[in-house]
């Protein structure tokens, strides 16, 4: 499976440089064959890859880069109130919100 997702990737969208990085390839084969691994029952399916390309690129390139926070620290409020758009664009969560929206869309 991750063979077959490694070919459709390199080929994913790659009039843009953002699809020309390695570490944008590693990413969307390491979710692809994630979601192929957790439901077996329907694996990794051509075209898979175009979905979750335009998902990584929003998630990505929308990310707000900021200070480390330690967001167990701080309240719910104070995140809705002061720290909402960092909160749901931080970095590190990048692929997690990832897989879970190209989840939610198949």
């Amino acid at each position: 499976m991750k063979d077959l997702i490694r070919q459709d990737v390199v080929r994913t969208n790659q009039e843009f440089d953002y699809f020309k990085k390695q570490s944008t390839k590693d990413m969307l084969i390491s979710l692809l064959f994630l979601w192929g691994k957790t439901y077996p029952e329907y694996g990794y399916k051509q075209g898979m890859n175009e979905i979750l390309a335009i998902i990584l690129l929003v998630f990505d390139t929308e990310r707000v880069e900021s200070e480390n926070k330690d967001w167990e620290k701080l309240s719910e409020k104070e995140i809705a109130e002061t720290h909402l758009i960092e909160f749901l664009f931080d970095p590190k969560f990048v692929q997690a919100d990832v897989f879970m929206v190209h989840d939610r869309t198949l």
